[in-house]
């Protein structure tokens, strides 16, 4: 039998962690640790999934926040906006 039986979770580069079907593997791995008696192991392979979804999570939330403040620098550094709307945009995302 060849590895791969959690899609090559030990190859992947940190950012591909952050996929869905990638933390789902990463839960998995980790029950196949705790069946093989090493909990301590698992409990840090799933501490690292939950740092994962929290930071999904704190992220969606920032740029909810910035979404105003994100599109009106790109359309002005597009040429398609002035920096007066960045300005309110900036304003509105500080609640003035």
């Amino acid at each position: 039998m060849s590895g791969g039986s959690f899609n090559y979770l030990c190859y992947k580069q940190i950012h591909e962690l952050f996929d869905e079907e990638n933390l789902v593997e990463l839960e998995n791995m980790a029950t196949s640790l705790i069946e093989l008696g090493h909990k301590d192991a698992a409990r840090e392979l799933l501490n690292m999934k939950y740092t994962i979804e929290q930071s999904l999570v704190r992220v969606e939330t920032m740029k909810g926040r910035l979404h105003d403040v994100m599109h009106a620098v790109e359309w002005h550094v597009s040429g398609d906006r002035s920096k007066e709307a960045v300005a309110e945009a900036v304003k509105q995302y500080r609640g003035e």
